[in-house]
């Protein structure tokens, strides 16, 4: 018969090595009743109904504010070091991990890039990945660089130019009077091979860097603990040495990334390999 499975409270935490594996029951519920089996294989289908569970909350979400979505990236924004080799952008997956509906979530974004309070960056290298900024930092940062270059009249043209033209620039526009060389010597933008001209931020290669290491080195850390499982507590405490960003980082960027599948439990969060 069709069985509902229901996670219950157990003697041991879902992530706990058991000395002896038959002590904890497997509860099931159906139309005629509770039963409880006692099997080996008790744990693993405790942590699968855990997983059921966890995915059946995020599909009953409330739908996201932009105000929501803009404390979000402010949140992770605010993990960034203050140093000025580190671009102030965050990869757009991370705000899934604190918001809980992504579709809102993507909706609530596309509003707040048509009104200029963020810009979206498509990078174009090995990670294929996609990168918000601030208006503020991102002007800031275009400023600085155009200061180094002597270039600050050119892009202060091409900022104004951007402010009010937010979408992808066409081929052969001209972007505020400012020659597309300038644009790419600064960093400022990007010369697709189909022709199409991005937007770009000057300096990403330090920040892109420590992104990928510590990503792998935190994933690394989920793979190696039992069951491939580790409480995000743990995880976090732990400080990544082949990245300069903090670990809270990384661990928004795995868990929005869904290289983990996060899952409660009652000693905390456990974040998962799938």
């Amino acid at each position: 018969k069709p069985v509902d499975t229901a996670v219950v409270s157990c003697a041991w935490p879902l992530n706990a090595q058991l000395s002896s594996p038959t002590t904890c029951p497997t509860i099931a519920v159906s139309s005629e009743g509770v039963h409880s089996t006692c099997t080996k294989d008790g744990p693993r289908q405790l942590m699968a109904a855990a997983d059921d569970d966890a995915r059946a909350k995020r599909a009953r979400v409330v739908p996201e504010s932009s105000e929501d979505v803009l404390a979000a990236f402010r949140q992770i924004e605010a993990m960034l070091p203050p140093a000025p080799f580190f671009a102030r952008a965050v990869l757009k997956h991370q705000l899934y991990a604190l918001t809980s509906n992504r579709t809102a979530t993507d909706r609530e974004l596309a509003t707040l890039v048509r009104a200029g309070e963020l810009y979206e960056f498509h990078f174009t290298g090995e990670t294929g990945e996609t990168f918000l900024m601030s208006s503020e930092a991102y002007f800031e940062r275009l400023r600085t660089v155009a200061r180094e270059a002597g270039k600050s009249e050119a892009i202060e043209r091409f900022i104004e130019f951007i402010s009010t033209h937010r979408s992808n620039l066409s081929v052969g526009e001209n972007i505020g009077g400012v020659d597309d060389a300038i644009l790419v010597q600064t960093g400022a933008l990007n010369l697709a091979a189909d022709g199409r001209r991005l937007l770009a931020v000057p300096g990403m290669g330090p920040l892109v860097a420590d992104i990928m290491a510590g990503r792998q080195e935190a994933l690394q850390a989920v793979r190696r603990s039992k069951y491939r499982e580790i409480l995000e507590t743990v995880l976090l405490k732990r400080k990544l040495r082949k990245s300069r960003l903090p670990t809270a980082f990384h661990v928004a960027d795995i868990i929005g990334g869904d290289y983990v599948v996060p899952v409660q439990s009652t000693t905390g969060r456990i974040l998962r390999l799938p």
